[in-house]
């Protein structure tokens, strides 16, 4: 309980990244509290009417900012969820396949699997061939995984459509989950590659630099000595939010602020385990035998490891 009131209230990555800017307000606030305490200047209170304008700028441009940076997290995590229900879709159509052998579907089930965790390293450090169980017997180093498997995903279904077993209302059924995998994926990478303008950030931080070192000034005539602990006050708040929408923009990192991109890959994985009746790890169980004609497909029993993640 108290690492989680530390972690919840009381942030201390925010407190780490601050305790410079922190004590330089300390000592900034602190000279002008005592030299106002000892030498009062009239001059001092002029500065209020700048601190107003300041303090009103400063607001509209942090309100701005923050609105932003949650926009495009918010973003991510939508099309995460539209991976996921994409991918659960796609599996569920997969399965009901009457004439497709139990084998290939498996394997197309390796490859929703294997795109939504290329996908994921992909918009992190990068991913390579050898990382994936799917490239096992696959010589090329593909630049781009995410897009070779859905190639791959393609090419079964075509091949499915060669052999027989589909028909072109079937991959018209599957085409719409299949094509969103790379829209999503096109949507991810757009918020990876582009960032907010370093001109805009760095204009947002003077003004906070700017308004923070008036703020002592302007206060002081009328708050005296507590002026010291109003600018500390100020000062984390202000520059804590922008550094809270620093951390927030960049959604798909491994940091405490970003989206939990690992969890939401488990969660598909025992999904598409589930519906498609099959272990992640080799062996793999063999498939339920094909119904005769006009006979309900058999419901999937739950395996081990998605029982246990559901009752965690």
């Amino acid at each position: 309980m108290p690492d989680r009131f530390v972690t919840l209230y009381l942030q201390p990555n925010i407190v780490r990244r601050l305790w410079r800017a922190m004590l330089l307000m300390l000592i900034w606030s602190t000279a002008v509290a005592v030299e106002e305490y000892f030498w009062p200047h009239e001059v001092v209170g002029q500065a209020n009417s700048l601190l107003a304008l300041l303090g009103a700028m400063v607001g509209i441009l942090l309100v701005f900012r923050n609105n932003t940076a949650y926009d495009r997290w918010w973003e991510g995590r939508k099309l995460w969820g539209q991976l996921s229900n994409d991918s659960r879709n796609l599996a569920i159509k997969v399965r009901v396949l009457a004439n497709v052998p139990a084998d290939e579907k498996r394997e197309m089930g390796r490859l929703i699997i294997g795109f939504d965790r290329a996908l994921k390293e992909h918009l992190r450090d990068g991913v390579r061939r050898k990382e994936l169980s799917l490239y096992g017997n696959v010589r090329i180093e593909p630049s781009h995984i995410p897009n070779h498997i859905a190639a791959m995903l393609r090419e079964r279904m075509a091949r499915w459509r060669q052999e027989g077993w589909i028909d072109g209302f079937d991959e018209l059924l599957l085409d719409p989950h299949a094509r969103a995998l790379m829209d999503i994926c096109g949507g991810c990478e757009r918020i990876r590659r582009t960032p907010i303008s370093r001109s805009y950030l760095a204009f947002i931080r003077q003004v906070i630099f700017l308004y923070l070192f008036c703020l002592p000034v302007g206060v002081v005539e009328s708050m005296g000595m507590l002026t010291i602990p109003l600018s500390l006050i100020l000062t984390y708040f202000m520059m804590g939010v922008e550094l809270v929408a620093e951390d927030v923009e960049e959604p798909f990192g491994r940091g405490e602020d970003d989206l939990v991109l690992d969890e939401l890959c488990k969660g598909i994985d025992n999904m598409v385990t589930e519906i498609l009746q099959w272990e992640l790890d080799p062996p793999l169980r063999p498939g339920p035998a094909r119904p005769h004609r006009g006979e309900a497909l058999p419901l999937p029993e739950l395996s081990s490891r998605a029982g246990k993640s559901a009752q965690g």
